[in-house]
């Protein structure tokens, strides 16, 4: 980039105050700074400690009145910031101290923001979304590690959303930083690795920033090194004035490093696990760290080189990548040796939040500085790697119920899990009672599939009278008797309903990859029955372990192409998608339903009868069938079955149709057959033919396909030898 095309900012507070008694300066900034009444923003320990005790001393003794909020939780929340605001004007505060670590500092940036321009502290999600400046404010830290009490950044969880908002505003950043070893020395060992180890992922972070500068550079660097010599001997010896007073520059230092530079994935995932479990921010940050540093090590891999200089390790004859890789062994060494746990699993975290926690990262102002470009799919990939394994050892005890579904923190809907691994049967989905259930066969569908199997079912259960659009009237969605197998052409998927168009059983089917999935996973049919209270909408996962429930609102008013890209890219490329668009939703008449093709695109569609608005009125949006196979439904003697079915696929491909006519021109290449045979509606079937056919016919509209650079056939779902779509 040629200079003057980036200007680069660079933050600070006013003033800063560090060294063993610095706290002991409190009143005199007061003074400076012209505040009457104070409000202290601290947590809970540190008020019963007696801590914010002797900081009110301090503030009255040089003639400022002071006030207690002691209500910062340690991953302070929007109702923490409205509290505090209440106690700051009941009280007529004209400044803010914070007490803490990144907690309470956070909290009291919060309140600051609000109380000079107003609103809701969501309002200030995002970059500089303030337009006054807060009032006068002190932090004084306790801690060495969020670096809060001198950066622009503010960490508040939406109660709401169970998300962190980033709010990144330079208003927010406090005229005067206090850094005090002698009120870090209290920190018991664990706090005190999970707080260097955050201070270390703000280091590397800014450091391998797409933003980074000289300036950055020199300070995260310098804050690395005093890290990797200070931070074990700080968490051993918590009495070990020199290592805090080292760990307190560190944490300044990589605070300026990161104030500037920004920071990453580490700090954009991290942010979601703290929304959703309440976890400790550092944890989660040194959990991530080396799984972001792999993923990032292909993008700059000599800056993570000069990471391994920094921590004291000998990269001397080591190539640029090799020393990069020696860096990420360092980082998880030091992780070790302080205490951190070695998976997200062992905390807590659930296979079945990482859809929309990776989602919420992809949004968050902190990775937009990643030194590599990630997909939904690859912090998906990083998520899971850092599950590690539980502290019972990891894996599935045996009987555990396994996590299949819900991808949202409101997801209140049941999950249910298979209860045999090559269980097959019937899901039955009850939109009322938001329930699952596997229910067995019964033994009169045994032999039937596709159309046969959802007509049937639907004239067992469904009362003739109902409402189409009403509660008594279901959805059937049912692989064909050989779908999941390696019979040819044998993957067209059925939907049954009572149809909102005609009143009577209606049938409509496609193509795509979805039946077959569905039969590798050993589903017979889908039924989906009932309507739910509320203007929610609904997703249903299905996987090899079992199925549920999910909030899709985020996908409501999206067409099909769009949701069903959306889904591919959180679930995997290899998911089928069924879903609804908007007609179906807003329960028109002729809506149909969709699922995706081998190539991803929601381009079948069983379009007969109105069975979308049926869908649509179960306020279900979408079914994600997310199979590892696609012929894996059971056979019993597989040669025998392998014979029978290329034997089939000969017998097809020899007909003069099926093997020459549809492969080349398309499922109509009938028209002109039809045509001469009278079967056409000409007339309104009363006599005669259709003089015009030859300009609808298969031959013309292949030839129509291919001048428009698409295709004259394509197979409609996997397995299909006819090939008899066009594209």
């Amino acid at each position: 980039m040629a200079l003057g095309e980036q200007v680069y900012g660079y933050f600070i507070p006013t003033v800063n105050l560090m060294g063993v008694g610095a706290s002991r300066e409190v009143g005199n900034q007061v003074k400076v700074m012209g505040g009457t009444n104070a409000l202290i923003v601290t947590d809970a320990f540190l008020a019963k400690s007696g801590m914010a005790g002797q900081i009110k001393e301090q503030v009255e003794a040089a003639g400022c009145r002071a006030v207690i909020f002691d209500g910062a939780e340690p991953n302070p929340t929007d109702k923490n910031v409205h509290d505090g605001l209440k106690v700051y004007q009941d009280n007529c505060c004209d400044m803010i101290i914070s007490l803490g670590g990144g907690s309470s500092h956070d909290c009291g940036k919060g309140i600051g923001i609000v109380a000079t321009n107003g609103g809701n502290i969501r309002d200030y999600e995002g970059v500089d979304k303030s337009r006054k400046a807060m009032p006068p404010f002190i932090a004084i830290n306790t801690t060495a590690g969020t670096a809060s009490e001198m950066t622009r950044f503010c960490i508040i969880t939406d109660t709401d959303r169970y998300v962190k908002m980033a709010i990144v505003d330079w208003r927010v950043t406090p005229n005067v930083a206090i850094n005090d070893p002698v009120l870090m020395a209290g920190m018991p060992p664990a706090l005190t690795a999970a707080t260097g180890m955050d201070a270390l992922t703000h280091a590397v972070e800014a450091y391998v920033s797409i933003a980074a500068t000289p300036v950055t550079d020199s300070a995260a660097l310098m804050a690395i090194k005093l890290i990797s010599e200070n931070l074990r001997n700080a968490v051993a010896n918590g009495g070990n004035m020199e290592a805090r007073d080292k760990m307190a520059y560190a944490e300044f230092l990589a605070g300026m490093a990161f104030n500037n530079a920004s920071l990453g994935y580490v700090h954009a995932m991290a942010h979601q696990l703290g929304g959703f479990y309440n976890l400790p921010h550092g944890v989660c940050n040194a959990i991530l760290l080396p799984h972001v540093c792999q993923f990032n090590l292909i993008a700059c891999p000599g800056r993570f080189a000069g990471i391994a200089a920094a921590m004291g390790e000998n990269t001397g004859g080591l190539s640029v990548r090799d020393a990069a890789d020696v860096a990420i062994a360092a980082i998880r060494r030091l992780s070790a040796d302080v205490g951190i746990p070695t998976g997200l699993k062992g905390l807590g975290v659930k296979d079945k939040d990482l859809y929309i926690m990776a989602e919420n990262a992809m949004k968050d102002a902190c990775g937009a500085t990643n030194p590599r470009t990630a997909t939904m799919a690859d912090i998906i990939d990083i998520y899971r790697g850092a599950m590690g394994e539980s502290e019972e050892g990891g894996g599935s005890p045996g009987g555990e119920k396994k996590e299949c579904c819900g991808d949202k923190p409101e997801d209140k809907a049941q999950c249910v899990a298979k209860e045999k691994e090559n269980m097959y049967g019937v899901l039955r989905v009850n939109m009322s009672a938001k329930e699952l259930k596997y229910e067995e066969v019964p033994q009169k569908y045994a032999l039937l599939g596709g159309r046969a199997l959802t007509s049937q079912l639907v004239l067992d259960e469904v009362p003739a009278g109902c409402d189409p659009l009403g509660e008594d009237n279901k959805i059937v969605i049912a692989p064909g008797l050989l779908s999941g197998t390696s019979a040819p052409s044998s993957g067209r998927l059925s939907v049954g309903g009572k149809s909102p168009l005609t009143g009577g059983i209606k049938e409509a089917n496609a193509g795509g990859i979805t039946s077959q999935k569905l039969a590798s996973l050993g589903i017979k049919a889908v039924v989906l029955e009932g309507m739910p209270q509320g203007s929610d909408w609904h997703g249903i996962k299905i996987t090899k372990d079992g199925a549920g429930l999910f909030n899709a609102n985020d996908l409501a008013g999206k067409g099909t192409y769009e949701v069903t890209a959306l889904c591919r890219e959180r679930y995997g490329k290899k998911v089928a998608v069924i879903t609804i668009g908007p007609a179906g939703e807003m329960l028109m008449q002729s809506a149909g339903i969709t699922n995706n093709d081998t190539e991803g695109n929601s381009s079948r569609y069983a379009g007969r009868g109105g069975l979308g608005a049926v869908m649509g009125s179960k306020k279900i949006k979408v079914i994600v069938v997310d199979s590892p196979g696609t012929f894996d439904a059971p056979v019993k003697d597989q040669e025998k079955f392998k014979a029978s079915a290329k034997k089939f696929a000969k017998i097809l491909l020899d007909h003069p149709v099926c093997g020459q006519g549809l492969p080349s021109y398309g499922t109509n290449v009938l028209m002109n057959i039809i045509n001469e045979a009278g079967t056409l509606p000409t007339r309104n079937f009363r006599f005669g033919r259709f003089d015009r056919a030859n300009e609808v016919s298969g031959e013309k509209l292949a030839e129509v396909a291919v001048a428009r650079g698409g295709k004259a056939t394509h197979a409609c779902h996997p397995g299909c030898v006819m090939r008899c779509s066009n594209v």
